[in-house]
């Protein structure tokens, strides 16, 4: 918890990936739209940000796989998919 890969969202939204609770605290739909706007800045500049892309890529497949009302942590369900499982 106190390490150089200590992180407060990940205790956060690890415990609820755990407990498959993908209750909103923040809706994921809100997630995307940010991300959507630095996506367009970071067009217009001449810096390539391969991680938001990344990023995007997920939030645009957790969006399209309907759970945009869920919590971020619903990206987990996403990965789940991708890997052929479905979580319990």
């Amino acid at each position: 918890m106190t390490g150089y890969g200590a992180s407060r969202m990940l205790d956060v939204l690890g415990k609820k990936m755990v407990e498959r609770d993908f209750a909103a605290g923040i809706v994921a739909a809100l997630h995307t739209q940010g991300h959507r706007h630095r996506a367009r800045t970071r067009a217009r500049s001449r810096y390539a940000l391969p991680i938001t892309a990344q990023v995007m890529q997920q939030l645009n497949a957790l969006m399209g796989s309907g759970f945009g009302e869920q919590d971020t942590s619903s990206l987990l369900l996403v990965l789940e998919q991708m890997r052929g499982r479905t979580g319990s």
